[in-house]
């Protein structure tokens, strides 16, 4: 991450009071895949894994899918599958 994207993400993180959370964390859930691979120059890979929201994305779906899965399992006790 280069200091003017590190200085925008630690002025993210002050002013939405998210102090405790990684910035390197943070710069890879915002950044889409599309600027990682099109903007020349990012340093956008950390060893051969790509450093965009991609991998965070499909985490996020997977869990939201899991509760959605496990609310209606709950509320709909005659449902079939």
């Amino acid at each position: 991450m280069n200091q003017k994207r590190k200085l925008l993400i630690q002025a993210f993180i002050k002013q939405h009071n998210l102090e405790g959370v990684s910035e390197g964390l943070l710069n890879q859930a915002l950044t889409h895949k599309s600027f990682s691979n099109e903007v020349k120059g990012y340093q956008g890979k950390l060893g051969n894994l790509e450093l965009s929201n991609q991998r965070l994305e499909f985490l996020g779906d997977a869990i939201l899918g899991f509760v959605i899965a496990k609310t209606l399992y709950e509320l709909i006790l005659d449902a079939d599958e």
